[in-house]
């Protein structure tokens, strides 16, 4: 397999900036870490907001996107598709981290929707069908 050349790595990582850009816009509570949920200040919060467009989070972001594109959407939210689990096995599958906020970025790319988990927490369930999630759990 041949590897990427660096100039089509940089051309991914600029759409991807891009399509994490717009994410973000669409939804301001949304950071590294996941959903806001009153445990960090506004200064660290909009600091793991910016680091949502480093090549570094950009890079778990492509990855994140090839995991979550395996799922095959359901018409419910699904209890077992939890983001902190679910970024675990993409973890697991790829052999890389993965922040839990890139991850849930990944999967509203992909089109999937969400529930909060509650008020406070930085997690969200999606409607992803448990039959792939068992299948591509690495």
């Amino acid at each position: 397999m041949c590897a990427m050349p660096y100039y089509m790595i940089r051309k991914t990582i600029m759409n991807y900036r891009e399509i994490m850009s717009n994410i973000l816009e669409e939804h301001p509570t949304l950071s590294g870490n996941g959903w806001r949920d009153g445990s960090k200040s506004d200064e660290k919060f909009k600091a793991d907001r910016d680091w949502m467009l480093t090549e570094d989070a950009l890079k778990q972001f492509k990855f994140a996107c090839d995991w979550v594109s395996l799922m095959e959407s359901q018409e419910k939210i699904n209890r077992d598709a939890h983001s902190y689990v679910l970024k675990h096995k993409a973890e697991k599958y790829f052999r890389t981290y993965i922040a839990n906020g890139v991850f849930i970025s990944a999967a509203l790319h992909c089109g999937f929707r969400f529930k909060l988990c509650s008020y406070d927490s930085p997690n969200c369930r999606f409607n992803m069908a448990s039959k792939n999630i068992k299948k591509y759990s690495g």
